[in-house]
C-alpha cells in the first residue's frame, strides 16, 4: 500500500465484526473439530482447504488453523469462494473458514456442514455451531471487521464528535437488528481501544504471513 494505517490514519470506532465459520464437505465424516484434526493428522497432506485467494481473509484464517493446530493440510487458493464452494459441495475440498455472513444460507439449507465458528463465544444467530477454541485449539479467534478511521492531524474535537454520532447509530435499535440478522456483532469502542486492537491485528497476521510464507500472486 502506499500509505501507512498506524501512521496516516487516526482511529475513532471499530463499528462490527463477523466471526469466521469453519465448514467440511457434507459429503466427508468429519462433523466435529476433533474428527477434523485427526483426520488431518491420520493423513498428512491429504486434507485440502479453500480460499477465495492468497491474502483473504478465508487464506489467513485457514493457515492460523493449520499453525496453530499443528497440521499438514494443503492450500488451495480459488479465483472467488463462490468457486471454492462448488467444488467443497462436489467432495474435491475438504474444508473452508470463510466469514459467517456467507456461510449461514449455505449452512442451514445443508449445502455445507457448520462444524464451528471462529469467535470466543457462540452466534446468536447460529447458536448451534461451537467455537474452534472450546473445541480442540485453545486461543484460535479471528474475524472479519469493519471501523472508521479519519486522516491523521484531523482535529480532536472532529473525532469526538463523529465517535459520539456513531455510538448513537449504533445504539439505534432497527441498526442493531439489521447486523444480526448479517451475522454482524457491534463492537463501538473508544478510538484508543481501537487503536490498540489494530496494533494488535497487525502484530498477530504480521507474524503469521511471514512464517507460512504467504505472498499475493
Amino acid at each position: 500500500m502506499t500509505y501507512d494505517p498506524l501512521k496516516d490514519l487516526m482511529p475513532v470506532t471499530q463499528l462490527t465484526y463477523a466471526p469466521l465459520a469453519l465448514v467440511v464437505s457434507p459429503v466427508l465424516p468429519m462433523k466435529t473439530v476433533p474428527e477434523l484434526i485427526q483426520a488431518a493428522k491420520n493423513k498428512p497432506g491429504e486434507i485440502s482447504f479453500c480460499s477465495a485467494g492468497n491474502g483473504t481473509s478465508s487464506h489467513l484464517g485457514g493457515e492460523l488453523f493449520k499453525s496453530m493446530a499443528q497440521l499438514d493440510i494443503m492450500h488451495v487458493p480459488y479465483r472467488s469462494s463462490t468457486d471454492c464452494i462448488t467444488d467443497m459441495i462436489g467432495g474435491r475440498i475438504t474444508m473452508m473458514i470463510n466469514p459467517l455472513p456467507e456461510m449461514v444460507a449455505l449452512i442451514r439449507s445443508g449445502k455445507l456442514r457448520g462444524v464451528a465458528i471462529s469467535s470466543q463465544k457462540p452466534m446468536p444467530n447460529m447458536p448451534e455451531l461451537p467455537t474452534v477454541t472450546s473445541n480442540g485449539v485453545p486461543g484460535y479467534e479471528t474475524s472479519t471487521w469493519n471501523g472508521v478511521m479519519v486522516p491523521a492531524g484531523t482535529p480532536p474535537a472532529i473525532i469526538a464528535r463523529l465517535h459520539k454520532e456513531l455510538l448513537a447509530a449504533l445504539a439505534s435499535p432497527d441498526i442493531q437488528k439489521q447486523f444480526e440478522e448479517q451475522s454482524l456483532v457491534i463492537v463501538g469502542n473508544s478510538p484508543e481501544e481501537f487503536a490498540s486492537f489494530l496494533r494488535e491485528e497487525t502484530a498477530k497476521w504480521a507474524k503469521l504471513i511471514k512464517s507460512a510464507g504467504i505472498r499475493i500472486q
